[in-house]
């Protein structure tokens, strides 16, 4: 059930843990040092006559929440509204939530990390190539263009900024090699691609109620 979810919101929460120790080293250090509200918009196309699954989210949005030492990235369309939260623990490591926000009561799951890296292990060791000579400007900021290629062969376009940090690499890992923020990326796989292009970007105090669960994520649905 895990593995169709993350199939199916493609490059919205491309998220991965390199190794475990790597996961335990995030601390409040690796953050922004400010309140951050990135959103995007998603245009879903694909060459298939019936309409999957993924399309559903076509025309909707990626919300990216930043503060501090915690990050949540919400997703929201016509069919459905969930959310990934990234948020510290005791033990200066980060928990991972995914909850589901529409269809009834939030159901959240915490998410192990041993779990969280076999299901992304594709993204480990991503790297990118710079394309010469081919920038835009996306909401006035210089973006360049890159090639982000994959272990298994496949590859993101992007365009990034360098005039603001990336996330961090737990939340974003596909971008990890990145020196700078993707304000658009495009995911092309064999039925169509993905696009998300930053829409607004805001540097506001987030109230401290976004990164809370809406419920206590019972203890026998840890994965």
């Amino acid at each position: 059930m895990l593995q169709k979810f993350f199939k199916i919101l493609l490059l919205i929460f491309i998220l991965q843990l390199s190794t475990h120790s790597n996961a335990q080293s995030l601390v409040a250090g690796d953050t922004p040092t400010e309140d951050m509200v990135i959103s995007y918009s998603i245009e879903i196309k694909t060459g298939s006559k019936r309409t999957s699954i993924a399309e559903t989210y076509n025309g909707g949005s990626k919300t990216v929440f930043i503060s501090k030492n915690k990050t949540r990235i919400r997703l929201l369309s016509l069919m459905r509204i969930e959310s990934l939260f990234f948020l510290p623990g005791t033990d200066s490591t980060v928990h991972i939530y995914q909850e589901k926000e529409s269809g009834g009561k939030a159901n959240p799951r915490q998410l192990s990390l041993s779990n969280w890296q076999k299901l992304n292990y594709k993204y480990d060791s991503a790297y990118y190539k710079p394309v010469a000579d081919e920038s835009k400007k996306i909401l006035g900021y210089n973006c360049k263009k890159a090639i982000i290629y994959l272990k298994d062969g496949r590859t993101i376009t992007a365009y990034y900024t360098e005039a603001i940090k990336p996330l961090r690499p737990i939340c974003e890992p596909a971008f990890a090699c990145l020196p700078g923020l993707a304000l658009e990326y495009t995911y092309t796989y064999k039925s169509g691609s993905s696009t998300y292009t930053a829409t607004s970007i805001k540097r506001e105090t987030i109230n401290p109620d976004i990164f809370l669960l809406k419920s206590k994520p019972p203890s026998h649905i840890r994965m």
